[in-house]
């Protein structure tokens, strides 16, 4: 049964559950061969249990990732057709799915999108639908 109160479930949170350091957690979490597979499977169960969620912002920090992969459109606003729209988003919503997507027009630059400023993303798709392009 997940946790239904609104305490954000932490590495930490799982640690003490579970009676292991909350490095452990973490290398558990994220498949370490430094982990027993009892202890893994004890801690995902636990992780699953308690609703844990991973914080993005910190694996980013771990992984020098930032976890945002911007799209760009030639025209966001007139030559994209809606349909061509949602199923280019969908599909790549579904390769990149630990990944928040920016989606604008290509003459927005992206160092004026609010998504991509605050850091350097980790890639960008240019996606047109007009055979001129």
């Amino acid at each position: 049964m997940k946790k239904e109160n609104l305490d954000r479930t932490t590495i930490k949170t799982i640690a003490k559950a579970a009676g292991v350091s909350h490095t452990t957690v973490s290398r558990a979490l994220n498949d370490s061969s430094l982990v027993k597979p009892q202890t893994k499977l004890k801690i995902k169960r636990l992780a699953d249990e308690m609703g844990y969620i991973p914080d993005i912002n910190a694996k980013g920090l771990v992984s020098n990732k930032a976890y945002v992969v911007g799209i760009y459109f030639s025209r966001l606003q007139s030559g994209t057709s809606s349909n061509f729209l949602a199923e280019s988003i969908r599909q790549v919503k579904k390769l990149l799915a630990d990944y928040t997507l920016a989606i604008n027009g290509i003459d927005l630059m992206p160092n004026e999108n609010a998504m991509l400023r605050n850091g350097k993303p980790d890639g960008a798709l240019f996606i047109s639908q007009c055979e001129n392009d």
